[in-house]
């Protein structure tokens, strides 16, 4: 009998009966006597009023939201809705998030590249409201002729499925490869992630193997002299050994509970990829076998990263997320 795929409504339901459980408001407020007492904008009205895509002015969403759920014009402020959200603690949102990819995943019909869960991780800067003390105190910021508060996040995207895994919001200062660690922590064996040039570093490919993943990385000029010297080449393509790190590396793996005694030499294939200008780059894959993986593949599987920033763009301009 052939599968069916997850429909919406079932995965819907699922987060419903968390949203609804005593467990998970008790979990998710900040005291006890918190939405105890009977409010406009009880702790579940509150959450949904939340994930809403809020594009209006506050009090126009607000007063919408109230006559959708309640079928009558009911008033509620600003200054009422954010003393209400400020009992609320936001992993609250990172657990639904959760349930829903979770969900996705489960007993469903989902798109993979010969048997890989194709993904791409990459970072991007997102800009906060500019009247806010604490965000700028919280996040940092970036002087550009003006000082705004900044953060730095980071997303693992399925490219195929269009769905976010996982998603790191922390401070400028952080550097977007430790946000990438964090996202591993996600994935398992049977995933291909796809990086571009800002993620090649030795350190983090031991990272990716120790986690049994694959990948497909473009790497930059002047990274590790073998491929260097393979790019130099008229070979389009070749193996090496990826060794004991060099120091620098090693103290990346430092900074994540690794020594170099935890960590083996492993191969990686180097391809060549030809863009329509003529420009030839360099990618350093995982994929070995060159019967199932061929040459000509490269290039097209190195392009379906820009699957994430689309949903960047998409995030940004059209669900607001700044």
């Amino acid at each position: 009998m052939k599968k069916k795929r997850k429909s919406s409504r079932k995965i819907i339901e699922s987060i419903k009966k968390i949203l609804y459980s005593d467990r998970f408001m008790n979990k998710n407020r900040l005291s006890n006597k918190d939405f105890t007492r009977k409010r406009k904008l009880p702790f579940v009205s509150l959450v949904l009023f939340m994930i809403n895509l809020i594009k209006q002015t506050l009090q126009k969403e607000l007063t919408n939201f109230m006559e959708l759920i309640k079928n009558k014009k009911e008033n509620i402020t600003k200054s009422a809705f954010s003393q209400s959200r400020l009992k609320l603690r936001p992993e609250a949102f990172i657990e639904l998030n959760n349930t829903l990819v979770e969900e996705f995943y489960t007993d469903n019909i989902i798109k993979k590249w010969k048997g890989f869960r194709l993904l791409a991780i990459d970072g991007s800067k997102l800009i906060l409201p500019t009247h806010s003390k604490e965000l700028m105190e919280k996040f940092g910021t970036l002087s550009s002729g003006m000082i705004i508060p900044q953060a730095q996040i980071s997303t693992c995207y399925d490219v195929l499925n269009e769905i976010i895994l996982d998603s790191q919001l922390e401070t400028i200062q952080i550097n977007e490869m430790n946000q990438a660690v964090r996202h591993l922590e996600k994935l398992s064996k049977g995933d291909l992630i796809i990086f571009d040039r800002g993620y090649s570093a030795t350190w983090f490919y031991y990272m990716i193997k120790l986690k049994e993943l694959d990948f497909v990385n473009r790497i930059p000029k002047g990274f590790r002299k073998d491929a260097e010297n393979f790019r130099l080449s008229n070979k389009e393509e070749d193996i090496i050994e990826v060794d004991i790190p060099p120091q620098k590396s090693r103290y990346g793996l430092q900074r994540h509970g690794l020594t170099k005694d935890k960590v083996e030499p492993f191969k990686l294939r180097l391809v060549k990829v030809i863009l329509d200008t003529g420009e030839v780059e360099v990618l350093a894959t995982t994929l070995l076998d060159k019967e199932k993986y061929s040459l000509g593949i490269f290039r097209e599987l190195y392009f379906k990263r820009w699957g994430i920033e689309t949903n960047y763009n998409r995030l940004k301009s059209n669900i607001h997320v700044e």
